[in-house]
């Protein structure tokens, strides 16, 4: 690809409009596998390549995601049930302790294997999933694309040209 007049944006726009009308058909949401062959030319310098290459798009589908749990939310349950516990206060001792086995905890991979120590925390994750809410996200399918580029011989701009002006309004717009 040596003589191409400036302005590969005006191709990039051009097919992200073309990838939005493809979104919008049934055929691409529910999956499809397509070899398209394209011809590019550039009626400035008369380069022209063949693009072409194959394209395979999974269905769309629908995703159950758990809603986040604010640690806060997590925080303030434990702290009430520890106040409850305690008489229903906490104390600037009680804080001095949590401080202390914070302080304690590992960082890093060691925090990992500390954690493996802690079985409750499994017990209490699962609780606190229980009641969390579920969201339904509508998801693309994966697109994986493989092309090539394939370099044809230069083309003749002014023939091109004659043959676009010689060519009606109507026969250009029947045409896309």
């Amino acid at each position: 690809m040596t003589e191409w007049t400036y302005g590969a944006r005006l191709l990039k726009e051009f097919a992200e409009q073309l990838l939005v009308k493809e979104e919008e058909t049934d055929v691409v949401k529910g999956g499809f596998v397509s070899r398209p062959r394209y011809l590019v030319a550039d009626l400035h310098s008369g380069e022209q390549v063949i693009v072409e290459g194959t394209v395979l798009r999974n269905a769309d589908y629908e995703q159950s995601i758990r809603h986040k749990r604010p640690p806060k939310l997590v925080e303030a349950i434990l702290l009430d049930i520890i106040k409850d516990m305690n008489g229903g206060t906490l104390t600037d001792e009680f804080f001095a302790q949590v401080e202390e086995a914070l302080q304690g905890v590992p960082s890093g991979k060691a925090y990992k294997e500390w954690i493996k120590g802690h079985e409750d925390i499994d017990r209490l994750t699962a609780l606190m999933s229980a009641q969390r809410d579920m969201t339904i996200t509508k998801c693309k399918g994966a697109t994986n694309v493989e092309w090539d580029v394939e370099r044809v011989v230069r083309i003749d701009v002014t023939k091109v040209m004659g043959m676009v002006d010689n060519t009606s309004e109507t026969e250009l717009e029947g045409s896309v």
